[in-house]
């Protein structure tokens, strides 16, 4: 019986391949890669295809590279250049680029095909100069990059500090599904982050705000739901507020958020509310 883990994968492969030329309704059928194919472990934590043609996968034992036929494991030995084996998230930047983030909060990046060193914050020597970085998010033809010295706005050339004025820790970001990325930043602000490089205040943030932020989606009437390890917290008219307990429990530990236009479900530890 096939585990959770590679069900996941074949699903993301088969999705990522397929592309969006697939009509709805048509008949899918899949695949199932494992080790015996290349792969170096059962379970992949992100997806991501560059302009070349190249499908990354990342995986906790290294980036993984699939040309349709054959999958080649990237770790350490074989690319320096790449600052840790358990990878976290990719996305694709630029023509043929990929950026991401490991477990331990480096930033990785990939052009050419190859794990290559990444970019430098303007006027710093390495991008060690980030700090701790907790969350990537694509937004127009670049990557926001949220990290423990702040907010920054990356290409695959470039990183620059997102706005004018000193930078403060960042402490979530996320996708609110119109071309703008929401984000919570110390000591206490909820943003709103565009295309251009603007930032647009939204509410003062939570009292935890010095917690980093776990997860966060909008629902169908524009409220912005902040799960922090200690609770959930929705965002409307400018304030914050804890949302009330759910059947006497309070919600911690949250793991996933997703709205639509029934609602909001919440899923953590502890169970899956709605």
């Amino acid at each position: 019986m096939r585990t959770l883990a590679q069900l996941v994968t074949v699903a993301a492969l088969a999705a990522a391949l397929a592309g969006p030329a697939v009509a709805r309704g048509a008949t899918w059928t899949t695949e199932h890669f494992a080790r015996e194919e290349g792969l170096p472990v059962l379970s992949c934590t992100s997806l991501a295809q560059t302009g070349d043609g190249f499908l990354w996968l990342g995986t906790t034992s290294g980036l993984v590279r699939y040309d349709g036929a054959t999958f080649k494991t990237l770790g350490r030995s074989e690319s320096p250049a790449l600052p840790g084996h358990r990878i976290a998230e990719l996305f694709a930047v630029g023509a043929d680029g990929l950026l991401g983030r490991t477990e331990t909060g480096s930033l990785l990046a990939v052009a050419g095909g190859v794990p290559v060193a990444p970019p430098a914050p303007e006027g710093e020597q390495g991008s060690a100069a980030l700090g701790h970085v907790k969350r990537l998010a694509p937004i127009g033809d670049a990557i926001a990059v949220c990290t423990s010295r702040g907010l920054w706005l990356a290409t695959a050339d470039t990183i620059r500090p997102w706005g004018p004025g000193p930078q403060t820790a960042c402490r979530g970001l996320g996708d609110l599904g119109d071309g703008t990325l929401w984000a919570v930043s110390e000591p206490d602000r909820v943003e709103r982050l565009h295309a251009d490089g603007t930032i647009e205040p939204v509410a003062q943030a939570p009292a935890v705000a010095r917690e980093d932020v776990a997860v966060g989606c909008r629902d169908g009437r524009g409220r912005l739901w902040l799960g922090y390890p200690r609770g959930l917290y929705r965002v409307a008219g400018g304030q914050a507020a804890e949302a009330p307990q759910t059947d006497g429990h309070t919600m911690q530990a949250l793991t996933a958020c997703r709205s639509t236009a029934a609602g909001t479900q919440m899923g953590s530890w502890h169970g899956w509310y709605a």
